[in-house]
């Protein structure tokens, strides 16, 4: 593998952790395996999932016994009840779930902030006067609680508790009505999110260092009214996440980070979606998104693939789902892999879908590197599109370039005069790489006409390419291409020389799936995009008669290219990516030498021999993020520079009108999956006046 493919540094110390783990289980596993992740569905009955510890062993939440609801425990399928109080639920979990905190409802004027230590039960006492308190979350080493209480002025507010502070009110956003509660806490204890009001409506805010600010609306309306509200906050307390009204009044699912909300959308039919939880890296956030009739389906959105149906997931993986309704996911445990769910019916649901997975460096960073090829091959498609609008300016296909030993190279003996003609043209060609073991299907074609008179040669036609390619590990790239092509042939009278210059522009589109090993077997990632590629080729070549039957022509010739390929988004497999755009430039110098010998009046044949020299050495650098290693940097997948190519030909006139040429090309000395090996081309030519 490449030394080149560069790591940005992760955004939190558990991407980095994450990562490490990966590169260690690199050296334990076999080379080229890995510990494979499987998904899975656990189905706990009769309780209410509210919170998840860090690697998602034990979960807290409210257990029904007898129509009323206890605050209780889960690990290892054995339910632990925390308290006999009725109406209590234990709302959150530190990380090795040694600590619980929640809330205890004793009537509808009076509740208690409970906290739990090994099981062993404490109320958490507020500032004087207070009268309900409710815990809805805790720091990862359990000292640290916030959650809700009513002050003796009859405001609710968020609070944030220590064993050292107790319950700290922690203000609100609008002094003057100052309502606001308190949801969820960072890793640390540090930063506090939830909603409160402000004066330009409900608002999610963000307290720390004794400072609260609002995090804004993904919508204000005319008099800068809106309406968002936090409901959990990453371990660094850098990404929040909730949901906010858009523009057209509904509630849409949000992500925070550095100061931009940005809405998450909707799975499909859906017109509300609030998101309910964030792994501890930011990255993976779960909801709900409900359609028009109020059903609501639970959704894992991340930013290489977007908002998923967790229900679409796990059909996809595999997993039998009879019976079992996934209407919302409520959290996630730290690195995202386990997800709690409702059915809304009181049983809890905890959902194995690995996030990062498991891959070995290598394989990863090898799928990556075979994205690299993708913009020299359309640029190389382009390339193959210009030697078919050559064969169209040559004339090859064409009676007029039949025999030209006879016509002077041109047709045309000096002091002739030709009134004119018009051609319609077709050219084609297949290709194939012979020494991949995968297949790799090329086609080319192009349509169009040209004019001609004395010293001038005009033309211009419709070309489209496609390319299949098997990549490995049940990876393809499919690019198909459509797009005009024009050209202009220039031989000054008697000197035998032509000039040649020609342009192309096309429309290119791609479906890529990239393979991988994933475990004991393969998974792939795919996606679909968009590029464009203009090109440009001027030549020169000069044609000598060695006999009646024999030229030589030798030639040189200079293409530019630019290869525009769109940002495009992964979907599907374990390890999706997203891809920056990115714009590919080639400089190819092409000289050589062509034999044409007639045979008989009907029928020119030649061969050819040819050096080419590209100017850059590696394709353009790819950037984007993948899952398991973030974002990336690749400086570019190096290519051939050099190589040969040689052919022969033949071209004859069926009638009057109608002639038709075929050649057979091989690139000689060129490893570089873009560069066909075996070119096979045809060609006919009508004229029509």
């Amino acid at each position: 593998m490449s030394s080149g493919l560069q790591l940005s540094a992760p955004n939190s110390l558990y991407s980095l952790i994450s990562f490490l783990i990966i590169l260690q289980l690199a050296f334990i596993v076999t080379p080229g395996k890995a510990l494979a992740s499987s998904l899975s569905i656990e189905e706990i009955r009769d309780f209410s999932i509210t919170g998840i510890s860090q690697n998602g062993n034990i979960v807290v939440g409210s257990k029904n016994i007898d129509g009323k609801y206890r605050a209780a425990q889960w690990s290892n399928g054995k339910v632990t009840i925390l308290t006999s109080e009725p109406n209590s639920v234990a709302a959150g979990v530190s990380a090795n779930g040694a600590v619980a905190i929640g809330v205890i409802d004793y009537n509808t004027t009076y509740s208690r902030a409970v906290r739990w230590v090994n099981g062993k039960m404490s109320y958490l006492e507020g500032p004087e006067g207070f009268t309900m308190s409710s815990a809805n979350s805790v720091s990862s080493n359990g000292s640290v609680v916030v959650g809700t209480y009513r002050n003796q002025a009859g405001f609710t507010q968020a609070f944030r508790w220590t064993q050292s502070q107790g319950m700290v009110g922690l203000g609100a956003l609008d002094s003057s009505y100052p309502l606001s509660r308190g949801v969820a806490v960072s890793a640390d204890g540090s930063t506090v999110v939830g909603g409160g009001n402000s004066n330009n409506g409900l608002q999610a805010f963000r307290w720390k260092n004794d400072t609260m600010i609002g995090l804004g609306f993904l919508h204000q309306d005319l008099t800068g009214k809106g309406e968002s509200f936090a409901k959990d906050v990453s371990a660094n307390g850098s990404v929040v996440i909730g949901f906010s009204k858009n523009e057209r009044g509904q509630s849409e699912a949000f992500r925070w980070v550095n100061g931009t909300m940005s809405p998450l959308g909707f799975l499909e039919d859906g017109i509300k979606s609030t998101a309910q939880g964030v792994s501890d890296d930011g990255g993976l956030v779960v909801g709900y998104s409900s359609d028009s009739n109020h059903n609501s389906k639970a959704f894992r959105w991340t930013e290489s693939q977007g908002m998923v149906s967790i229900e679409q997931l796990l059909k996809d993986g595999g997993v039998d789902l009879t019976g079992i309704n996934i209407r919302y996911a409520l959290g996630t445990n730290a690195d995202g892999s386990i997800i709690h769910c409702s059915q809304g019916t009181g049983d809890g649901l905890l959902i194995n879908i690995p996030y990062a997975g498991i891959i070995t460096p290598e394989a990863l960073y090898q799928s990556l590197d075979v994205m690299g090829q993708v913009s020299p091959m359309v640029s190389n498609m382009g390339q193959l599109s210009m030697n078919r609008l050559a064969n169209a300016a040559s004339g090859h296909a064409s009676r007029s370039r039949v025999n030209p030993l006879a016509e002077n190279s041109r047709g045309m003996s000096s002091g002739d005069t030709m009134p004119g003609r018009l051609d319609l043209w077709m050219v084609g060609s297949f290709g194939t790489n012979i020494e991949l073991d995968s297949d790799d299907i090329n086609l080319h074609g192009g349509l169009g006409l040209s004019w001609e008179t004395d010293n001038w040669r005009f033309g211009g036609g419709l070309f489209a390419d496609s390319r299949d390619l098997e990549t490995g590990y049940n990876g393809s790239q499919d690019i198909s291409a459509l797009g005009p092509g024009a050209f202009v042939t220039y031989s000054p009278e008697g000197t035998r020389f032509e000039f040649r210059v020609s342009s192309l522009w096309q429309s290119v589109d791609l479906d890529l799936t990239r393979g991988y090993m994933n475990g004991a077997g393969y998974a792939t990632s795919s996606g679909s995009t968009e590029a464009e590629v203009f090109s440009l080729s001027g030549q020169v070549q000069w044609t000598g008669n060695i006999s009646e039957t024999l030229s030589l022509t030798p030639f040189i010739e200079y293409t530019w290219q630019t290869t525009r390929v769109d940002a495009y988004t992964e979907s599907g497999g374990p390890f999706p990516a997203k891809f920056d755009s990115r714009e590919e430039y080639s400089n190819l110098i092409r000289t050589g030498l062509r034999a044409d010998v007639a045979l008989i009046d009907k029928l020119d044949t030649w061969v050819w021999g040819a050096w080419n020299h590209r100017l850059e050495d590696s394709s353009t650098g790819m950037s984007g993020s993948a899952t398991g290693i973030g974002a990336f940097a690749y400086p570019g997948a190096p290519i051939d520079q050099d190589w040969a190519d040689v052919g022969v030909g033949a071209a004859w006139s069926i009638t009057d009108r109608l002639s038709a040429s075929t050649s057979l090309g091989f690139a000689v000395g060129c490893d570089d999956n873009s560069v066909s090996d075996t070119t096979l081309s045809a060609g006919l030519s009508y004229q029509l006046w």
